[in-house]
């Protein structure tokens, strides 16, 4: 496969990796002092920026494949790695390979011992409640916050603060639309019951499993 890459700079060849969901345009904020002293590769991985994804699973392997045939196939065989992130743990597998020369990796992931393992299966579950009840009493509260809106902003400046209970009453006392605006509220006190119905399914079927 081709990998989308660009070059810059002048001097010893170094190959910057991005992390997950970012680009080669990741680097724009350190990339023009580097290239004062440095040649820059700077490449798109698999899947990200305009290169294409990987057949099969998207997987630290089959990057590292990408990775290192891109490497073989521009002769970069003396290069320096730079990782951050997935980027990381990529040029790690790198030099594991033997590919490339020095390695500097940057808050690197996938490292995780036995009892991190642990630890993370046993407190997610037990967060999940809590961050259920979070979840629902933020949104109930956010549809019917009124009280801020009519005091500080009126629902301006053009309309940007106006929420849907504020709507409602205005709907109702200031447009005199009261047909309309109890419709808003049976709307809202719909959408109201059904966050919580799905909270209480969710902690249910929790419970019973």
């Amino acid at each position: 496969m081709t990998l989308h890459f660009e070059r810059t700079g002048r001097g010893p060849p170094l190959l910057l990796v991005h992390g997950l969901g970012g680009s080669l345009r990741s680097w724009d904020t350190i990339s023009a002092p580097l290239s004062q002293s440095r040649e820059l590769i700077l490449i798109d991985l698999p899947g990200h920026g305009r290169s294409p994804p990987v057949a099969g699973r998207q997987t630290i392997a089959a990057f590292a494949d990408a990775l290192t045939a891109f490497i073989e196939a521009e002769q970069l065989g003396a290069v320096d790695l730079v990782g951050s992130s997935v980027g990381a743990r990529l040029v790690l597998e790198l030099s594991r390979r033997g590919v490339g020369r020095h390695c500097v990796a940057l808050d690197p992931g996938g490292f995780w011992r036995g009892w991190e393992t642990t630890f993370f299966h046993i407190t997610i579950p037990m967060l999940r409640r809590p961050l259920l009840f979070v979840l629902v009493a933020d949104t109930v509260a956010n549809f019917v916050l009124f009280v801020p809106v009519q005091l500080l902003t009126g629902g301006g400046p053009q309309s940007s603060t106006t929420l849907l209970m504020f709507e409602a009453y205005r709907t109702s006392y200031a447009f005199g639309s009261r047909n309309l605006g109890a419709a808003q509220v049976v709307l809202l006190t719909v959408i109201m019951l059904f966050f919580v119905l799905l909270q209480f399914r969710l902690l249910r079927e929790e419970k019973d499993s």
